[in-house]
């Protein structure tokens, strides 16, 4: 067998997610190698289990000529005759659906060859294009970030105004809710968890309290 070396030290060249696909794979050069990896594979099963299904045949056949004499022996009769396939025949059979899997595995050895020396061929080329995606996605990524800060720090300014609320609404005219000494809660401190306004003794609500 061809490649032999190469199959046996790389399990994954075996399996069907080998090659990304779909949307993992962004370049239609690979896609093809994973479509055409895919139908060797398939190739390499078929025939592989073409001598299985050859070798349980006859395994029946001989099953069947077996007990049929049994019984023979048993009713002390001419056993009822069982036909089965030749030996010559089988051996050609099998020798043919041998001939089929080896070809099958060479010619998928064949292809995991070209296939990585194409991989190497375009990593250069596919790193950068993987670097443009990258840095396409981490300008997403500070967007987001950016717009998920300005909305932290609404809420914030809320949690302020509610704070001070509180206090005013009970008849609390001390000087902790003056309003401009009052401070927005920190980003670091989760508004759901605060126990009160950063430099204020103004506590917030409670989980069960008013919101």
């Amino acid at each position: 067998m061809k490649h032999r070396q190469l199959l046996e030290n790389n399990p994954a060249f075996m399996r069907v997610g080998w090659i990304p696909g779909g949307d993992d794979a962004p370049w239609d050069e690979l896609a093809e190698l994973r479509e055409e990896h895919h139908r060797l594979l398939a190739n390499r099963t078929r025939t592989a289990e073409a001598i299985l299904n050859l070798r349980q045949a006859f395994e029946r056949e001989d099953a069947e000529r077996t007990q049929a004499k049994a019984l023979g022996f048993r009713l002390d009769k001419k056993a009822a005759k069982v036909e089965v396939t030749p030996d010559a025949d089988r051996e050609s059979a099998l020798r043919e659906a041998h001939v089929e899997a080896e070809a099958a595995l060479d010619a998928l050895g064949d292809f995991l060859v070209e296939a990585l020396d194409a991989l190497a061929g375009r990593q250069a080329e596919w790193f950068a294009d993987l670097d443009e995606h990258r840095e396409v996605a981490l300008a997403a990524k500070a967007e987001a970030l950016k717009l998920a800060a300005e909305a932290d720090a609404n809420a914030r300014e809320y949690e302020k105004l509610r704070a001070w609320l509180r206090k005013a609404a009970s008849g609390n005219s001390g000087l902790h809710v003056l309003w401009d000494d009052l401070e927005t809660p920190p980003a670091e401190q989760p508004i759901e968890l605060s126990s009160g306004l950063a430099g204020t003794g103004v506590a917030l609500a409670s989980a069960g309290g008013a919101r």
